[in-house]
């Protein structure tokens, strides 16, 4: 069997061009040496006419065959590939929040009762709100997460937040903590779920292997941007996940915090693989 021919799509002029040279070639051997096939005849206008057809349905058919194989598809509409994507149940992630500590500062020296949701804005009007309840006092560093969502979320270390409605004995405004408010991505682009679903198929997960481990951690939370499996670094059925969140224009560190870890990416792992296996999940060093 030959080989295939690269698929090529004519111009509506290539089109024309072969419509007239064959007219002009069947006409020679009808006996009509010298056919008049030029700009304004009746056969130059039914070829440019085919041209455009044609033309037409060659990017058509250029444009369906590319949406067919997930290295093309979506250059023109990223449903195309997220239609490929769905089949294994995979799909953009969302854009995520951004989580850090805010310093308290309080008009007290008693401990204040600080309650889960207590709502705290950035000088842009962004909104964050409080996660961990209970007695803090002055200059504790209190957990906060952005209610709004993408980069533009993360926050600089000793930017000024304030309070909504500040607790009894808390001072209208805070600092943001050191390290910052980070992990605030973006939706994910096509070349990025392109990425992950050609990572799919070259690396099938199942039956409890790296791969299905790996697809677990990175699911877990948009604050987990890529997670590293180690298969039997301890022993027999044993798994070091190492996960890392991305990087953002103003932020290169790929540390995920310890509280994402324990709250989000850890539970969720050994929730999938519960009893055969003994795993291990951290983040990593910059």
């Amino acid at each position: 069997m030959a080989e295939p021919k690269e698929f090529v799509v004519k111009t509506r002029e290539q089109i024309r061009t072969d419509y007239t040279r064959t007219v002009a070639a069947g006409l020679v051997e009808l006996g009509i040496p010298n056919a008049n096939v030029s700009e304004g005849t009746l056969d130059y206008l039914r070829g440019d006419a085919l041209g455009a057809f044609g033309e037409d349905i060659g990017n058509l058919v250029q444009i369906k065959a590319d949406a067919s194989m997930i290295d093309s598809a979506g250059k023109t509409d990223p449903e195309e590939l997220r239609r490929h994507s769905r089949i294994v149940k995979l799909d953009l992630r969302p854009a995520g929040p951004a989580i850090g500590f805010a310093n308290l500062e309080t008009s007290t020296d008693a401990a204040v009762g600080i309650p889960t949701g207590a709502q705290l804005l950035s000088a842009s009007g962004l909104t964050f709100e409080t996660l961990v309840p209970g007695p803090y006092v002055d200059g504790d560093p209190v957990q906060i997460r952005s209610l709004d969502t993408g980069e533009g979320a993360n926050l600089e270390a000793g930017e000024t937040l304030r309070w909504v409605n500040p607790p009894p004995f808390v001072k209208q405004t805070c600092l943001v903590a050191t390290g910052g408010l980070v992990g605030g991505v973006n939706q994910e682009d096509v070349e990025g779920l392109r990425e992950r679903l050609t990572d799919y198929y070259a690396n099938p997960p199942g039956g409890g292997n790296w791969s299905q481990v790996r697809l677990v951690a990175e699911s877990s939370t948009t604050f987990v941007g890529k997670a590293y499996v180690y298969m039997g670094v301890y022993g027999g059925n044993t798994f070091h996940v190492a996960v890392v969140r991305a990087p953002t224009a103003t932020n290169k560190s790929r540390a995920v915090a310890a509280s994402v870890i324990a709250e989000y990416v850890r539970p969720a792992v050994l929730a999938e693989f519960p009893t055969f296996a003994d795993i291990t999940v951290t983040t990593t060093t910059d």
